[in-house]
């Protein structure tokens, strides 16, 4: 599964989906454009009413896509950090695991949750002596927590969906629960 989570899909399949996205939010702003020009002729104050409205849902879309962005540029470099980590202990390099260990642990920092696993990672971490052990003390002292919280959160956002689409017949709304859930 993670293999196919990693790959891009093909060049065609992504231009049909860049150009079909295209297409719909073209429609889309050319109807919202319409709606609040006729509702301007027709009616100044509700007009104006609805160009607020329009307003506000585009700047909710863009803070909405700057949070995906950000989203996405954490993913990439908490995958560089596997990356880097995953070199490490493939050539047991003790110098590269600690800078991961380092760079994990600046990355984690500012987290109260993980206050304690860091402090403990700092006390045992000039101890270990070989990058497989200091990888997988980070790992334990570090990311534990995390991935405890990680797996509650998966849990709780599959009994959602699997809660909707046990009562609600209806297949969109299957699609719905699980985009809200994502």
């Amino acid at each position: 599964i993670a293999s196919l989570s990693q790959t891009r899909g093909s060049s065609l399949g992504r231009f049909a989906a860049w150009a079909f996205g295209s297409l719909f939010l073209f429609v889309l702003s050319v109807a919202a454009w319409e709606f609040v020009t006729n509702l301007l002729t027709q009616n100044i104050i509700l007009g104006w009413i609805a160009f607020g409205l329009v307003a506000l849902a585009l700047l909710a879309a863009l803070i909405l896509a700057f949070r995906e962005w950000a989203a996405f540029a954490r993913l990439a470099r908490l995958d560089s950090l596997r990356t880097r980590a995953e070199a490490a202990h493939a050539a047991a390099d003790l110098p590269s695991a600690r800078r991961v260990v380092a760079d994990l642990t600046r990355l984690y920092s500012s987290r109260p949750d993980t206050a304690w696993g860091r402090a403990r990672l700092a006390e045992r971490e000039a101890e270990v002596m070989d990058a497989d052990a200091l990888l997988a003390l980070a790992e334990r002292e570090l990311m534990a927590t995390l991935d405890a919280r990680a797996r509650a959160s998966v849990e709780s956002a599959a009994r959602q969906v699997a809660t909707v689409t046990a009562l609600v017949p209806i297949a969109l709304a299957d699609v719905a629960a699980s985009l809200v859930a994502n």
